[in-house]
């Protein structure tokens, strides 16, 4: 689940299921509390699949934003080397003086793309300058290369932040529908087995929903521990 608290109202429900799953033979599938727990085991597959997507999901994510932090450090390394190059070749051809500026302060990654690909639109008919500093021929093919793969890197993670707001959302709605049939099964419960303190005790025991754990207690140094 998402948080701590969905973990817990997801665990709920789960007991619940094993207990009508076990009591089954008590609330026959035409009865109100049959068809409860038919559309509770319906909800809690929902909700396991829903957290399966979500688990791949925050994967996905992890490798998209590792993939951007890469290529965003190479096209870096390639608008750099472009800058540095242009700003020797401006030596001789005071034209290209300044062109190329940029640095590597805090921008925005579109800031960066956009830099990138108007850099390299600029570049396209001085390459023959930047081959007589022993640039390397693929230099503007991987500079090209680096810029569409830091565009899909972008989109990427952009694209599974938003898939993950969903399934989130998503979690949350099978949950609160969860919880509806819990509430009728609850009702259906008390009244059947009102009489049978042991089945009543497992009832309790399976629909409570487990305190947060608390935070652990700070001991003031300054206070002399308890005795023993």
């Amino acid at each position: 689940m998402v948080n701590d608290r969905q973990r817990r109202r997801f665990e709920r429900v789960s007991r619940i299921r094993a207990f009508m799953t076990e009591h089954a033979p008590d609330f026959p599938e035409t009865g109100k509390a049959g068809q409860a727990a038919a559309r509770l085991n319906t909800v809690l597959a929902e909700l396991e699949s829903l957290n399966t997507s979500r688990v791949t999901n925050k994967g996905e994510r992890q490798q998209a934003s590792i993939g951007r932090r890469e290529a965003r450090e190479t096209l870096r390394a390639h608008l750099t080397t472009l800058r540095d190059t242009a700003e020797t070749i401006a030596l001789d051809h005071p034209e290209l003086k300044g062109v190329f500026k940029w640095s590597r302060a805090s921008v925005s990654d579109q800031t960066l793309l956009a830099t990138a690909r108007a850099f390299a639109a600029t570049a396209a008919p001085f390459r023959p300058r930047f081959a007589e500093y022993d640039l390397p021929p693929d230099f503007f093919v991987k500079l090209t290369a680096s810029i569409e793969e830091f565009d899909r890197h972008i989109a990427r993670q952009t694209a599974t932040v938003g898939s993950g707001v969903a399934a989130t959302a998503s979690i949350e709605d099978a949950l609160k529908r969860a919880e509806a049939e819990a509430e009728r099964l609850d009702t259906s419960v008390r009244n059947k087995y009102r009489d049978d303190t042991a089945r009543m005790a497992f009832w309790e025991s399976a629909s409570r929903l487990e305190r947060a754990p608390r935070a652990a207690e700070t001991t003031d140094p300054a206070k002399p521990p308890a005795p023993e």
